[in-house]
């Protein structure tokens, strides 16, 4: 009997445990719609013309242009409610475009975030953001990259925004089913420690019961 009660209390702190820390989707994009010179579902584009951010394929977000400064190419999602989580990550797939420079001259594909709403600035001047992330790569398979936001970015609304740094205007990269995810942070106190702890107390009262019987 002990030794089922014992199981029991176990397993429901697992389970506690597991709900708590299993990370939710806040918010996602497949980029799985008609091909276009924008993005759409509520990103924004550094400009729009032709051939520098926008859909490709029906399925992916490419960001392809040079220009003067930094960022190049530049693409900033809608906003992102993370007001009730923490431990914000974004995850992504990236490829490299079949024109990019690697090495002393590498092309690079960079993540960052603001808190909403994002400066109008950092169109200009990358520094007006929260740089969290930055690649290259000289293949053009994909990837796949996980990124935590760290705690700046908890209990917030905020934008992200992925931009290049190339040096030709057919040099850039492609992205696919970006996704950010967080913990969320319980908004009532959850009783089931305390009543584990009771349960425990219990079992113990239980077993000390039985021991004198015995004897």
């Amino acid at each position: 009997m002990m030794k089922t009660l014992l199981t029991a209390v176990v397993a429901a702190g697992v389970a506690l445990s597991a709900s708590i820390a299993s990370a939710d989707i806040i918010w996602s994009d497949g980029f799985n719609r008609s091909s276009s010179y924008t993005v759409g579902n509520g990103w924004t584009e550094r400009e729009k013309a032709y051939w520098d951010v926008g859909i490709a394929g029906g399925d992916q977000l490419y960001l392809f242009d040079d220009k003067s400064g930094l960022p190049d190419a530049a693409a900033m999602s809608k906003t992102v409610d993370a007001s009730h989580y923490e431990n914000i990550s974004v995850m992504f797939k990236w490829r490299a475009g079949s024109k990019n420079e690697y090495g002393s001259k590498e092309d690079r594909l960079h993540l960052a975030w603001d808190l909403s709403p994002a400066s109008p600035l950092a169109w200009v001047e990358t520094s007006y953001w929260n740089q969290a992330w930055s690649a290259s790569t000289g293949k053009t398979n994909w990837f796949t990259s996980t990124v935590n936001l760290g705690s700046a970015a908890d209990m917030s609304i905020f934008n992200i925004a992925f931009w290049t740094n190339v040096s030709k205007d057919n040099e850039g990269f492609y992205l696919d089913w970006v996704k950010v995810t967080g913990d969320k942070i319980p908004t009532t106190p959850v009783p089931l420690p305390a009543s584990g702890l009771m349960l425990l107390a219990g079992a113990g009262a239980f077993a000390a019961v039985r021991r004198r019987r015995s004897k």
